[in-house]
């Protein structure tokens, strides 16, 4: 165990020689809600007599096409289902455009759907990672007379349900309230009476239904509402809401999400969990009861209670670096949640520090050390890890890390640990990215790190200086003692290097060999040279005082013969 203290000229070195980049971490919403695919959406607004257009799933191409035959006609639509929107505009991996396409058979529905399942999908709102395809939706075509967007969700301000509507359907409702707010209409809903008739036919009214149509309007709005409660909805989007031409009303796309928390009573929709369409990490962390955010940082976040989750992440931002990922432990900090959370943080590549910060109330700070300790052995782990404890137990909890022999670093002060997380977190980076920083600086801040302080300062300088040193210097030794073989020569090289090389890299120095290597090159001279003091000793028997005399006097000798000049003959 390290126990570390806040350490300025550390800071002070590494501002200097870093140059600052402009980078931003965006935290994802936490996802507390389940999204089901359209064709599923669908199906469950037909259970409430809610009209939509005729249709089915199909997740080969062989099955677009017996679908297709079975809807009839030659007009019909087929949707890529990747819960994420933009389809229409998205492109695949493969170069195929557009993941909602217009066909005329049942042979092009499955020469599209081979150009789609299988394959990532890329919008606007999936990233350049894109989602995979593994189904299509194929629907008869109809063709709207009018189109409204219409949604029920949840309002934080009223807290109870509203109704969202607007005539400019078909459209991103976004981009609407921001270039015409006044085309949207929101109504609060009393969550005890819910949608009466005059509201209903309100809402519809004012979209702009022709007069054929506002009883059906009305009836579909109320319908909508009721799922939206029965089946613990956080949101009911449909976009668009049409009057087709022969005055039927249909919800041509739906988009449904539920409550996470509603899953005992709702397993039937949650059954329909599409576990491809998640972050795969994400998924994970919910099966160990963890709550999880993979963010774009590169300093790893364990922490229990979500409250300090935040706070911890906006320290770390204060202090210059950007976090890994969002975790809370919540009150199961076992030794196997412990382990789960280590994977999650580690298998991102980018992490270079994991800074744990516990608040041992529910759970004992002294059980969350033995778990820690226990998966820091068990892992090998190389990256550093800055620990903060505080609470029930806590100097056992010391005194347990103390005694491990690993290298947590123990910090009390939250600042003083965010400080160091960053710290340690830009010092590994210096070995892993091609920053190009000058040989001056590179070799201040590793002075910086390696050195002692009066005052405990960095208390495992000593070990780290020693352990660099050795390799280093065994490194040297074996790549210039004598070989009979270059191929063996060559042999000892690789091995030392990948010797001298975990070495370094458990240090976060990484790419950074050259220059280190220099310094234990200076030390072996010097060790050389020792050993040749040592042999001329006892050859002549002279003391050490008595050989450095003898050198002084011959130096002095040699100095006046010099100064003489030549002797003439």
């Amino acid at each position: 165990m390290y126990r570390l203290v806040c350490s300025r000229p550390l800071a002070a070195a590494i501002k200097t020689g870093l140059k600052e980049t402009p980078t931003r971490t965006t935290l994802s919403q936490q996802r507390r809600n389940l999204s089901i695919h359209e064709y599923r959406s669908a199906s469950l607004l037909e259970s409430y007599n809610i009209g939509v257009p005729k249709g089915n799933v199909a997740h080969s191409p062989a099955e677009a096409e017996e679908v297709a035959k079975q809807i009839g006609g030659d007009d019909m639509v087929i949707k890529a289902q990747v819960l994420a929107g933009g389809r229409g505009k998205g492109t695949f991996d493969n170069g195929f455009k557009g993941g909602v396409r217009v066909i005329y058979s049942p042979t092009e529905a499955k020469i599209l759907a081979e150009q789609m399942i299988g394959h990532k999908l890329i919008t606007k709102q999936t990233g350049e990672k894109g989602r995979v395809c593994n189904s299509v939706y194929i629907v008869e075509r109809k063709f709207a007379r009018r189109e409204f967007y219409l949604a029920v969700l949840m309002d934080r301000a009223s807290q109870g349900p509203v109704i969202v509507a607007s005539s400019a359907g078909g459209m991103d409702i976004e981009t609407v309230a921001k270039e015409n707010p006044s085309a949207i209409i929101t109504t609060k809903i009393d969550i005890h009476k819910g949608v009466t008739d005059d509201i209903a036919r309100n809402i519809a009214q004012k979209l702009g239904f022709s007069e054929q149509c506002i009883e059906d309007a009305k009836d579909t709005i109320q319908k909508l509402y009721k799922v939206f409660m029965e089946r613990d909805a956080t949101q009911i989007e449909i976009n668009p809401l049409s009057e087709t031409s022969d005055h039927k009303v249909l919800c041509m796309d739906a988009k449904l999400n539920f409550d996470d928390n509603a899953e005992f009573r709702q397993q039937g929709i949650f059954s329909w969990r599409d576990k491809s369409q998640e972050d795969a990490d994400e998924v994970k962390a919910a099966e160990h009861g963890l709550n999880f955010i993979k963010l774009t940082g590169d300093i790893g976040c364990l922490v229990n209670g979500a409250g300090l989750a935040m706070a911890t992440m906006d320290i770390i931002k204060l202090n210059g670096g950007f976090p890994a990922n969002f975790l809370d432990l919540g009150g199961g900090a076992t030794p196997e949640a412990i382990k789960k959370a280590f994977d999650l943080i580690t298998s991102d590549p980018k992490v270079t520090a994991i800074f744990v910060n516990i608040f041992g109330g529910i759970v004992r700070c002294d059980a969350i050390a033995r778990g820690l300790i226990q998966v820091v052995e068990s892992m090998n782990l190389r990256t550093p890890v800055i620990a903060r404890l505080q609470g029930t137990n806590v100097q056992e909890a010391h005194r347990l890390i103390n005694d491990s022999g690993l290298k947590i670093f123990l910090v009390d002060n939250l600042q003083s640990a965010a400080e160091k997380s960053v710290q340690f977190s830009r010092v590994v980076k210096m070995g892993t990215d091609d920053l190009s920083l000058p040989k001056a600086t590179v070799s201040k801040i590793i002075t910086e790190i390696l050195a002692t302080d009066t005052h405990g300062g960095i208390a495992f300088a000593r070990d780290t200086r020693d352990l660099l040193i050795e390799c280093c210097v065994e490194f040297i030794t074996m790549i210039s003692s004598e070989a009979n073989e270059i191929a063996e020569k060559e042999a000892k090289k690789t091995i030392a290097c990948e010797h001298v090389q975990q070495a370094l890299e458990q240090l976060g120095f990484g790419d950074y060999v050259k220059d280190i290597l220099e310094v234990a090159s200076d030390h072996k001279k010097m060790q050389v040279h020792r050993e040749k003091k040592q042999s001329k000793m006892e050859q002549s028997g002279l003391s050490e005082a008595e050989l450095l005399r003898q050198q002084e006097e011959l130096f002095r000798s040699a100095t006046d013969k010099f100064n003489q000049g030549p002797q003439e003959d």
